[in-house]
């Protein structure tokens, strides 16, 4: 009977310390919600002075980290929306495909107002692209231009089945170039039914589309050289939610202190320095899954 005693009081006592663990736990976790929560905040000149084109990518790689592991912030759109009526000062530019499974928005955990997004199937660049870029830059103040391919696009899709329907013929045109660049093995299949293709293929043109952006722009050209802001490639993977960054030679890097996250007010330019970004010559672009062919081609490009 006194063992049963000391028995239930051990494992009284261990419930008690395993529930005050958990409680800490979780506590820890909410006060990491709550410096993560830019409901309220908007971005405004005075903060997008301050931000430097490096602390802008690792804002971008965190916030893609909590996508993807899902906490995501909290934000009342409303809000923002009210405070953003009469300008905005965004401080990165997105240019990215059209398609339906990623807005920059929710994959970087960004909220109205921080980024300007330039959407156009197959990623070509065109001068009202550029134009736009230009725009962003000199007239807004942003400090990153990122150029976003993806590795299931339906637009690369298209071009590796040679699908020439309508407008579509005309928007593949710059992407078949780039296909005959891909080198595979004889038995491996050289169209959509080969998801490691396509991804190859969207990587190779998403950066033959970086440094066309970098090359056809003397303001772009200015800005960068100026140290003002940084242009840099992107692969988002369909199938997990991950953002990998590239430099223009196609090299993958990590932005520095990517493992450290930044308060609102960091996030918002009231604090912190400039940080420099660690290059690696390491490609781990993962593919996602094949989507079905049909005669009509891919929809969502």
């Amino acid at each position: 009977m006194k063992v049963q005693r000391i028995l239930h009081t051990f494992l009284l006592l261990s419930a008690i310390v395993l529930i005050s663990a958990c409680g800490k736990k979780k506590e820890e976790h909410n006060r990491e919600r709550e410096d993560l929560i830019l409901n309220k905040e908007v971005m405004t000149k005075e903060k997008l002075e301050k931000i430097t084109p490096d602390m802008v990518l690792d804002v971008l790689n965190k916030g893609n980290e909590r996508y993807y592991q899902g906490i995501s912030t909290d934000r009342d759109y409303v809000q923002q929306a009210g405070k953003l009526k009469a300008h905005q000062y965004p401080f990165a530019c997105i240019f990215t495909t059209s398609d339906s499974r990623m807005s920059p928005e929710i994959i970087f955990d960004q909220g109205l107002g921080d980024l300007y997004n330039i959407r156009l199937d197959g990623l070509n660049v065109t001068p009202e692209v550029l134009g736009s870029m230009e725009h962003a830059v000199q007239g807004i103040g942003v400090k990153v231009i990122l150029v976003l391919g993806q590795t299931s696009s339906d637009a690369i899709k298209n071009a590796c089945d040679e699908i020439k329907l309508g407008n579509i013929a005309t928007m593949i045109k710059e992407i078949e170039p780039i296909i005959d660049q891909v080198t595979t093995e004889p038995t491996e299949s050289r169209n959509s039914s080969n998801a490691d293709f396509v991804a190859k293929v969207s990587k190779l043109y998403m950066i033959a589309n970086l440094n066309k952006v970098g090359n056809s722009s003397q303001i772009l050209k200015d800005a960068i050289a100026a140290g003002k802001i940084k242009l840099v490639g992107g692969m988002y993977n369909t199938e997990d939610g991950k953002v990998s960054f590239f430099d223009s030679a196609g090299n993958e890097f990590v932005p520095k202190d990517a493992q450290r996250t930044f308060s609102p007010e960091e996030q918002h330019g009231e604090e912190g320095g400039e940080h420099k970004t660690d290059e690696h010559g390491k490609d781990s672009t993962k593919t996602g899954e094949t989507e079905h062919k049909t005669e009509e081609g891919h929809g969502g490009h």
